[in-house]
């Protein structure tokens, strides 16, 4: 099995963070086989936003063509575009005058009767699915074209608040039929995978891959790769692995393994039966307080004279180090408390800030700041905590400046 990306965004799409560069450094170390680039496709009347604009387009095919000689795999040229009926010629255009490899269907909209796009994202509750319907009406027509060999993200359209029905069933169906009809490849997303699990209608799930779409193309013969929809170019961390080693089953007399000829027979007992409800309350209380005493986890970027600091995991971190570096370079004293473990919450780090500090700003790729309540508690309510959150996008460099500079002017 080939390892292959054909969904890679880059800072130029004004969602995501890294350039070409970085993402070809992030596929040698992951050892890909292909790695295709598709930045958000522009269109010449620039008529959707986080794209590139589309004067930037000839220096984004001109950075792949530079970047093919430096690697020992493919750099494949694509774009991740909208499909549009009145933009069949610029399909066209971009596939043999630009000379793309792969258009990607990515469709976040829809056209209502009177020419206006909703986006999938946010389908009016008055339309409901009724809204899929037409959303995988505008897929099917836009496969059928065969311009676009790879659907992106199929079951995009789950990313709402209504249940499964009929009219899901049905838009569903559209798109297998037009997928087995024309040859198209879907791709399973794993963005949707790495917004979490959240609360949509009635259910608790990722916004997708949604499985029951998934369950469905299980029973048909479309091919289907994985895209991980990359937005930032330093992905792969440094592991180091203890030297592996043999282990003894017959170390311990307490193990769990097969009884030998002789032996006696083990029991597995619940430590709450053996030394009763309280002593068993108190093991436990011990136990927590010797966990949060102990295994406090975090990392520090520059936080021994910071006068604000962020604090973000994660994908959020990555943006974060990359705004510390870039602030230190005009002057400003920023640094960055990394969480390593969310419990026991990384109190320590807070403890041991100089008195220099004047704020806290949590950067997450969550729009209700949900780490917002650990840092005041973890600070001591002592000094104010702002929230910079993106949902759909990765927070970008630039913002979080613009939030520090704005939190520097009023403390």
């Amino acid at each position: 099995m080939k390892k292959t990306n054909y969904h890679t965004h880059t800072k130029r799409c004004m969602h995501a963070e890294g350039t070409e560069a970085d993402y070809v450094k992030a596929a040698l170390d992951a050892c890909l086989d292909v790695l295709g680039f598709s930045d958000h496709g522009p269109f010449p009347d620039n008529r959707f936003d986080s794209r590139m604009p589309y004067a930037d387009l000839d220096e984004y095919l001109a950075c792949m063509d530079a970047l093919r000689p430096t690697v020992p795999f493919p750099i494949l040229k694509g774009l991740e575009i909208e499909y549009c009926p009145d933009s069949r010629d610029y399909y066209s255009f971009l596939l043999k005058e630009k000379k793309l490899d792969y258009l990607l269907l990515g469709q976040h909209y829809y056209q209502e009767d009177d020419g206006s796009y909703v986006h999938v994202f946010s389908i009016p509750e008055k339309i409901g699915t009724r809204g899929y319907i037409k959303y995988a009406h505008s897929v099917k027509e836009a496969l059928e074209t065969g311009y676009f060999p790879i659907l992106a993200h199929p079951d995009v359209f789950f990313n709402n608040p209504y249940s499964w029905d009929d009219n899901c069933e049905e838009a569903c169906d559209i798109i297998l039929n037009a997928a087995v009809q024309t040859g198209a490849v879907l791709e399973l997303n794993a963005n949707g995978i790495r917004k979490g699990i959240q609360s949509l209608g009635n259910d608790h799930r990722w916004p997708y891959p949604y499985a029951d779409f998934w369950k469905k193309v299980a029973k048909t013969s479309i091919p289907v790769l994985i895209g991980s929809d990359a937005a930032i170019g330093q992905m792969v961390e440094p592991v180091e692995l203890p030297e592996m080693r043999e282990h003894d089953i017959n170390t311990y007399d307490w193990a769990i393994r097969p009884r030998k000829a002789g032996e006696d027979q083990k029991v597995i007992w619940n430590t709450y039966y053996t030394i009763g409800a309280d002593a068993y309350m108190d093991y436990l209380k011990e136990k927590y307080a010797t966990i949060e005493a102990n295994e406090q986890r975090w990392e520090n970027v520059q936080t021994d004279d910071a006068e604000i600091v962020l604090v973000a995991y994660g994908i959020s971190s990555r943006v974060c180090k990359a705004a510390v570096k870039k602030a230190r370079a005009q002057g400003i004293k920023l640094g960055l408390i990394r969480p390593i473990t969310l419990w026991p919450y990384p109190k320590k780090a807070f403890d041991a800030l100089g008195d220099q500090v004047k704020g806290f700003l949590v950067v997450e790729m969550s729009i209700l700041g949900q780490m917002c309540d650990d840092v005041v508690l973890a600070c001591g309510n002592k000094h104010p905590v702002e929230s910079y959150g993106e949902f759909a996008n990765v927070p970008s460099e630039d913002v979080i400046l613009e939030r520090v500079q704005e939190m520097l002017k009023k403390y």
